[in-house]
């Protein structure tokens, strides 16, 4: 059996007067393969910009002894987990305002979408004034199968919230 999901990505976008400049991003997704014992890793890096695109892939094979778990795959893309939570996607917005005199950051907004496996809450939270809102309540997992077949219904949950929220 075989199992493959989108667990992380990483989005900066710069604004310049209200208007997207550029949009840089970085994406982690994972094949799980039992009969074979192998984890494949794989990393896409893309950027956006008025000029254009351009987006590389790397790709890696691990394989593994026992059963993999949640906690490890994060631990394999050097993300943690705390207390059965995970991050899913982490956004910058940088937001500058141009004007005659010159340029200033007018804001900045840093957020990060977890999913709390444990319990089956999808939060937000704004990390840099600590504040937290569940998004939504889904179905609590514990194993890696489980968690990668929840993958697309999160990441539907959070793309909507993404645009909206």
């Amino acid at each position: 059996m075989e199992r493959f999901a989108k667990v992380f990505k990483n989005v900066t976008v710069l604004l310049r007067n209200g208007k997207t400049q550029e949009i840089a991003r970085i994406g982690f997704s994972v094949r799980l393969n039992l009969q074979e014992s192998t984890v494949e890793l794989y990393r896409e890096e893309g950027r956006l910009t008025q000029e254009g695109s351009s987006s590389k892939g790397f790709r890696k094979r691990i394989s593994y002894r026992g059963s993999p778990d949640i906690d490890g795959i994060y631990r394999l893309i050097a993300l943690r987990s705390e207390g059965g939570k995970v991050p899913l996607m982490r956004k910058t917005e940088v937001h500058i305002r141009e004007e005659a005199f010159g340029a200033f950051t007018e804001k900045v907004l840093f957020y990060q979408i977890s999913y709390n496996y444990t319990q089956g809450t999808l939060l937000k939270e704004d990390l840099l004034n600590g504040e937290r809102k569940e998004i939504c309540a889904l179905r609590p997992v514990n194993r890696l199968e489980d968690f990668l077949e929840i993958t697309q219904e999160l990441w539907t949950v959070i793309d909507k919230e993404d645009i909206v929220g």
